[in-house]
């Protein structure tokens, strides 16, 4: 089974998108591999270029826009985790968060064209929260740096956590009770697509590879989340 092209769009964060790109290459067994940058699509081109090329992304809360790119099918639930300069009065509540508690804080958030910016825009709206309008990250590694930095709180998918957050580091964590504000992350094909059973399958292999990477990533959330000598309540 040779597809087109598989992309991952860039803002399944490091690890997370590699990791789906290659459960779909061990799937498939793609030959000729060949990777490259282009804008924000890293793409991983295979024979038959001319065929369709799948396309696996967190969808705009705002327009679907994943899902109006044709068929789709959901492969994963990430959910935001809320970061703050440690000692800030977010971190210390007792117990997870609920969206309630982000009302009237300052959000710092992606610039625009960012589909997580349009994300946690969202969860701020319905929260309450106040978006930053002096500064805007360019990169979740930027946003971390800024939060460190005291100029607000923001909103962080759980899997970008264990490469951007360290234990006893200068941001601390803070998990939500269920439901959990988050994003869909979702494989999209083109509806004239032949290769309808082969993006299915697909898409039921990187849900698999996706589950796994998020309970790790999860776990290693619970442990910094964790203020030191008091457990934090569920």
């Amino acid at each position: 089974m040779a597809l087109g092209g598989i992309g991952v769009i860039e803002h399944l964060h490091g690890a997370f998108g590699f990791q789906l790109g290659q459960a779909a290459l061990e799937l498939f067994l793609l030959a000729d591999i060949g990777v490259a940058q282009q804008g924000k699509v890293l793409r991983l081109e295979a024979r038959d270029r001319d065929e369709v090329e799948g396309r696996a992304g967190a969808e705009r809360v705002a327009d679907g826009e994943l899902a109006a790119a044709g068929q789709a099918n959901d492969v994963a639930r990430e959910g935001f985790v809320a970061a703050a300069p440690r000692g800030a009065s977010l971190i210390k509540h007792r117990g997870k968060l609920t969206e309630r508690d982000l009302e009237a804080e300052t959000v710092l958030l992606l610039e625009d064209g960012h589909c997580l910016r349009d994300q946690a825009l969202e969860v701020c709206k319905r929260a309450g929260a106040v978006e930053s309008v002096e500064v805007r990250a360019t990169s979740l590694p930027t946003l971390v740096q800024m939060v460190a930095g005291g100029l607000g709180v923001t909103l962080l998918p759980e899997a970008s956590i264990p490469s951007l957050v360290q234990r006893h580091g200068p941001v601390a964590l803070a998990e939500f009770a269920k439901p959990v504000p988050g994003r869909n992350i979702g494989l999209a094909w083109r509806t004239s697509s032949g290769r309808l059973r082969e993006f299915r399958l697909l898409a039921e292999t990187m849900g698999v590879s996706a589950e796994e990477f998020l309970a790790r990533s999860r776990e290693n959330t619970r442990k910094l989340a964790e203020p030191t000598g008091r457990p934090r309540r569920s």
